[in-house]
């Protein structure tokens, strides 16, 4: 893995731990009392937050470009295109 790239994940890596700390902290604020909690129900079960799918869908990426770097394989332009979008997009 190149320093670039290997300096770029760690980079995602830390905003990615920065914002779940933060939505953490933001949960624990905004929820008040225990009583609260219990007479409220749960709501249902939404989408995962984009910052948190794309840093899963990088590291796949990178997997598998070593897994294949490994096999001495050609590695497909699509997941190099895909890769630089998505670190693009997350650095912004």
């Amino acid at each position: 893995m190149s320093s670039y790239v290997y300096y770029t994940v760690m980079k995602l890596t830390s905003i990615v731990a920065s914002e779940k700390n933060i939505a953490v902290q933001n949960a624990v604020y905004t929820n008040g009392s225990d009583e609260s909690m219990e007479n409220s129900q749960k709501p249902p079960v939404g989408l995962t937050p984009r910052y948190i799918h794309d840093g899963e869908r990088i590291d796949e990426i990178l997997c598998a470009i070593e897994r294949y770097t490994d096999a001495n394989m050609s590695i497909p332009k699509s997941w190099v295109d895909e890769l630089r979008d998505l670190l693009n997009a997350n650095l912004k």
